[in-house]
């Protein structure tokens, strides 16, 4: 009976201690600056959005530094609102004999379910320092797809 209570024990153990090894081995994995850690990191590509809906419109906010507005597209077909473009940004930094130029650029595409169905026709959407702005009119009706044609000031 002894035996039967310590290695019962001992699995106990060895089973936490796998699930901390597992732990440790996602968490380090993901801590690493590799490629894979790059592919599953959203910061360089997706732009952060944010939402609000009023009772006669829905702004839309994105975040999109280093993009020209020629290089943003924005379409709705019905309440699916995609935007994708290009981000091109460089970073020069000079200190006496030591120079670092840091570069990120690359294609991005976000899709965004809309909370209610807009009219497409009114759509205002502009863009200023980095940030696109849309201003959707609610509507009853179903709409069809559309390009977005984004103004800059």
């Amino acid at each position: 009976m002894f035996d039967l209570l310590s290695k019962g024990k001992r699995h106990g153990k060895d089973v936490v201690s796998f699930k901390s090894e597992l732990d440790n081995l996602f968490n380090n994995f993901f801590e690493l600056d590799t490629p894979m850690r790059r592919f599953f990191s959203d910061e360089d590509w997706t732009p952060r959005v944010d939402i609000h809906e009023g009772d006669k419109e829905i702004t839309v906010k994105a975040d999109l530094p280093g993009c020209e507005a020629k290089d943003i597209n924005a379409s709705l077909d019905g309440r699916l609102l995609t935007l994708k473009g290009e981000k091109q940004q460089e970073k020069d930094e000079k200190k006496g004999t030591f120079r670092s130029i840091e570069r990120s650029y690359g294609y991005f595409s976000r899709t965004i379910s809309l909370p209610a169905e807009v009219d497409p026709d009114t759509i205002n959407a502009s863009y200023k320092k980095g940030v696109l702005t849309l201003v959707l009119k609610k509507t009853k009706e179903e709409s069809s797809g559309k390009k977005i044609e984004i103004k800059t000031s």
